[in-house]
């Protein structure tokens, strides 16, 4: 990556932070407004967009697999189709260009998140699971 960078003449324009603790990581993705998430293959799960959405950050990201449901377009961040470089740099353009507006969505991609993926919602679920099971299936209750 760093060679590319360099390839691209935009070294002086990326920071390689190389591995960081929980807190240090926090504490640099604390200062951006916008988080790109480009994945090109269908996560069932995009917790590299649900962290930022926690933070209250805007998500630009593939709208692939889980992506396309945890990233509404316009509303929480931006949602472009996967390997569609020019539609990404587009989209994240567009933000940084706003900040006003990324910060926007970022804080309604903190209220989704919070209420879709919080801790309670998803104590909630399981329980909610656990019990649908011992209902459904009570050889398991006798286990």
């Amino acid at each position: 990556l760093e060679r590319r960078a360099e390839a691209l003449g935009v070294e002086g324009a990326v920071t390689w932070l190389g591995h960081l603790s929980q807190d240090a990581l926090e504490a640099a993705l604390a200062q951006a407004w916008v988080q790109v998430v480009p994945s090109v293959w269908d996560e069932p799960f995009g917790l590299a967009a649900v962290e930022p959405m926690m933070r209250g950050t805007a998500v630009v990201a593939s709208g692939a697999g889980g992506l396309a449901e945890i990233v509404r377009d316009g509303e929480t961040g931006r949602s472009v189709p996967p390997g569609d470089s020019g539609a990404l740099a587009a989209a994240l353009l567009d933000l940084l260009r706003d900040r006003d507006h990324a910060e926007a969505m970022g804080r309604a991609g903190r209220d989704v998140a919070r209420q879709r993926y919080g801790v309670e919602t998803f104590a909630d679920r399981c329980l909610d699971l656990y019990r649908d099971m011992l209902t459904t299936s009570p050889s398991i209750a006798h286990a």
